[in-house]
């Protein structure tokens, strides 16, 4: 047995150091031990946890011949269709159970004979979110997210840019628009199922249906401008007044041509841009601290001009075609499936 006074007590590596495997992968698992689902209210959060995070596997652990709790027993939405026996917790590493039946007649450790003796054994429960849960979650979110797009659309006056005497999108319009492709790019993350597999021409023409129907039937998708074909444009009387683009995340580099790209389509008029770039299985904490890294680094960045949200940034960038001339282009990440 590992010394319970040794400031670094084994953990993990001593484990692996003690039967060092042959090959080793790595799978996340989640582990609930006797007491993590003695309530109503611990149960609603595994059943939330293993609905957005349904990768790793989720086992309760519990001494043999006790009894389930009875908030995993009460109820249908957590399936739990068999036990496995002859598991054993070991001490050194929190939440850490090993797999050993003695009568199997294999070759074991004696750290692993002696915590067997000691006991006591656990048993492990496999735990599944049943089907119909899933399906009653993906709805829920889903209607929650039509509500909300819904209410903003209710509240929210039309964008009437064909008004504009001078075609400059006031800042007023700007955030305006910026908000509905932040509703919009919200509910692709309440509701994964009903958009996964988008691509970025997919994505577009949802934003393009949504912006129109602010913008009095304005708004275009893959239109020639400058270098290239851009992803939404917005126009009055053959001037631009806000252009977007829709990129898939794919890094550093690809975050700087994107941004080359935007800048590369906007001509000497152009003053409102957004990059919207979608985040599929990646970590946005990462990708938040690389945007903000790099386009400090970026040759035509002239300022931050502020946080816009949780995962947008905003800043003042030189135009190709005349460096003294500023366009504001707006960074918005957003998770999809």
């Amino acid at each position: 047995m590992v010394d319970s006074q040794d400031p670094d007590p084994g953990g993990l590596q001593r484990l692996i150091d003690a039967c060092p495997p042959a090959t080793m992968t790595t799978h996340r698992v989640v582990t609930i031990e006797s007491g993590g689902l003695d309530t109503e209210e611990q149960l609603q959060v595994l059943i939330w946890n293993m609905y957005n995070f349904p990768e790793p596997d989720y086992s309760y652990y519990h001494v043999y011949k006790s009894p389930l709790p009875s908030a995993l027993k009460d109820q249908n939405a957590v399936i739990y269709d068999h036990v496995e026996l002859h598991y054993y917790k070991y001490p050194p590493v929190p939440r850490c159970y090993f797999e050993y039946n003695p009568s199997d007649g294999s070759t074991q450790p004696d750290w692993k004979r002696e915590i067997v003796e000691q006991g006591p054994m656990y048993v492990r429960v496999p735990l599944i979110l049943a089907k119909w849960k899933q399906r009653q979650l993906e709805n829920e979110q889903k209607i929650e997210a039509e509500k909300a797009a819904n209410a903003e659309l209710r509240h929210r006056r039309r964008i009437d840019i064909s008004s504009l005497n001078d075609p400059i999108l006031p800042e007023e319009d700007y955030f305006r628009i910026l908000s509905i492709l932040s509703v919009m790019s919200v509910a692709f993350e309440r509701t994964p199922a009903t958009f996964v597999g988008l691509q970025e021409e997919n994505i577009r023409d949802i934003f393009l249906v949504l912006l129109n129907s602010h913008c009095e039937g304005q708004v275009t998708g893959e239109t020639f401008n400058m270098t290239g074909k851009t992803d939404i444009l917005i126009r009055v009387d053959n001037v631009n007044v806000f252009i977007a683009e829709c990129k898939f995340w794919q890094g550093k580099a690809a975050l700087i041509e994107a941004v080359n790209q935007l800048l590369g389509y906007c001509t000497w008029r152009d003053t409102k841009t957004a990059l919207i770039l979608f985040n599929r299985n990646r970590n946005m904490t990462s990708v938040l601290k690389t945007i903000e890294d790099a386009m400090p680094k970026h040759p035509g960045f002239v300022r931050f001009v502020e946080q816009a949200g949780e995962t947008a940034f905003r800043y003042a960038m030189q135009l190709p075609v005349d460096a003294s001339r500023h366009v504001i282009m707006t960074i918005m990440v957003f998770n999809v499936p």
